[in-house]
């Protein structure tokens, strides 16, 4: 229920304010098991809350599965659930603050984006061609660096020289994702650009240059 002594504890939730004085049941509303934002919720429990969220571990038997949770939580009163910043937002729902690996409690709205780029970064191999199988955007730490950061990519063959037409078409669309016009493109779309004199970017372009 909502106002459980778990959610008025100040450890747990440091300066939460409840203004529920009665004890309404909370109604957990979860995506398809299959989708891709539940599968992003399920990797970040098991990295930040490695012991309590094992294998196996899933959401509570009355969670209620939904293909609409945005709708939803707008309809269901004392609801909670989860879905990208962007859908939210443009639904006027209220974000709860997660805790970072830093300790420190973000808002997606207050996300710096040269230091998500930097914890980001920091993981890179050295080389653009070696793995990228080590690099974790989810629980990340740093100032303003939200914990449930997930990073759209491309699968890029790196030899596009027998592709034909498809190659340097391939590889303009690719170098043009770290432009100025590319990154604004991708600010349209809902989603934070990591801006086109990042880290990520430089990468982005220094491989889409050898293809």
């Amino acid at each position: 229920v909502w106002n459980t002594p778990e959610f008025k504890d100040a450890t747990l939730n440091p300066g939460l304010v409840l203004t529920i004085n009665k004890a309404p049941p909370i109604v957990i509303l979860v995506q398809p098991s299959d989708s891709a934002d539940t599968t992003v919720v399920e990797a970040f429990f098991a990295a930040a809350c490695p012991t309590v969220w094992t294998a196996g571990v899933q959401f509570p038997s009355g969670a209620v599965t939904t293909s609409n949770i945005t709708g939803d939580l707008m309809r269901t009163p004392y609801s909670i659930g989860y879905a990208r910043t962007s859908e939210g937002a443009k639904n006027g729902l209220n974000e709860l603050q997660i805790q970072n690996a830093a300790g420190a409690y973000q808002l997606a709205a207050r996300v710096n984006i040269t230091n998500t780029v930097a914890a980001l970064s920091s993981q890179f191999p050295a080389s653009y061609s070696s793995s990228f199988a080590a690099v974790q955007s989810l629980n990340m730490g740093g100032t303003n660096v939200h914990p449930l950061t997930v990073v759209d990519y491309l699968y890029i063959p790196l030899d596009m020289s027998t592709s034909g037409e498809r190659g340097p078409l391939i590889q303009a669309m690719a170098k043009y994702t770290g432009t100025v016009d590319g990154q604004n493109i991708l600010s349209g779309l809902g989603v934070t650009a990591f801006g086109a004199s990042s880290t990520v970017a430089a990468l982005v372009s220094t491989a889409a240059a050898t293809m």
